[in-house]
């Protein structure tokens, strides 16, 4: 996501990161290390290449920072259990 709210700035757009594609257990799972060799095998690739593509993006001038995160005061806290903004629930 950092290299999309990057791409966008550069772009002369505003955005609000807003993640929905979580890749971390929840609960008391967050806690426990994993076991499974091939899954952080997997993770380590997935972080290696989003930071490999954030250097490539940031050098050629497609972003407008190295790590581009939300600028202090952008938009609005959606307040915990109150659904997704954009499917009208109330959670």
């Amino acid at each position: 996501m950092p290299r999309a709210v990057g791409c966008f700035r550069q772009a002369g757009f505003e955005v609000l990161p807003y993640p929905v594609d979580y890749r971390t257990p929840g609960g008391v799972e967050v806690l426990r290390p994993s076991t499974a060799s091939i899954r952080n095998v997997e993770k380590v690739h997935f972080a290696s290449r989003e930071y490999l593509g954030l250097l490539a993006y940031w050098l050629q001038g497609r972003t407008d920072a190295l790590f581009p995160a939300p600028r202090a005061g952008e938009g609005t806290p959606i307040p915990e259990g109150s659904g997704s903004p954009a499917s009208g629930t109330d959670g």
